[in-house]
């Protein structure tokens, strides 16, 4: 009998958490010390209500050093040249933004670019090769069919780049993760 080919093991469920809708810096502190409590995620995903960057450069500066003392990534929500001014890890941005090559080009190669793919295989894999550090899938919810899930099995499976998959129901977090998806980003609202 012909011996299987074995698959490497792949590491254990990583959370990613975002912080979203911040209108107002103490609810959105308290919101970050929740999304850093048990298990700590590999990163935290920040996005405001306002699109004035010297608001949101004011509260990122509250919120960042406890996201970074944590050893998490900090992530800005949009323009990634001013996640790299104002000191952030990384951009996560959705694929229809901005070209994905020009966002590279703006955070330069020692910044984390996170694209929004919904469930576009085509879109990820564009992404993929124009720069993108992971990808994401979703919004995935309980009533996820099991075609909206393949994508996350496919992506394991033919692909390198990390993929995340987009929940608002942390309850979903290991089914995500046994479906192919490397992270788990569960959203907050401030």
């Amino acid at each position: 009998m012909p011996k299987q080919p074995t698959v490497p093991d792949r590491p254990p469920l990583q959370f990613y958490a975002s912080v979203l809708d911040i209108a107002a810096l103490p609810a959105a502190q308290a919101a970050v010390t929740s999304a850093l409590s048990d298990p700590v995620p590999a990163a935290i995903l920040l996005g405001f209500t306002s699109e004035d960057p010297i608001i949101i450069g004011d509260m990122v500066t509250a919120l960042q050093p406890p996201i970074q003392a944590a050893e998490t990534a900090c992530i800005l929500l949009g323009d990634p040249a001013l996640a790299v001014a104002l000191g952030c890890d990384g951009a996560h941005l959705e694929f229809t933004d901005m070209p994905v090559k020009q966002a590279r080009a703006a955070l330069g190669d020692d910044h984390i670019l996170g694209i929004g793919c919904n469930y576009s295989r085509h879109d990820a894999m564009i992404a993929a090769e124009h720069g993108a550090d992971y990808v994401a899938f979703g919004p995935y919810t309980a009533i996820s069919g099991a075609e909206d899930l393949s994508v996350l099995k496919w992506w394991q499976e033919m692909m390198e780049t990390p993929c995340v998959a987009i929940t608002d129901d942390a309850g979903l977090s290991q089914s995500l993760y046994d479906a192919g998806a490397d992270f788990v980003l569960v959203h907050k609202t401030a």
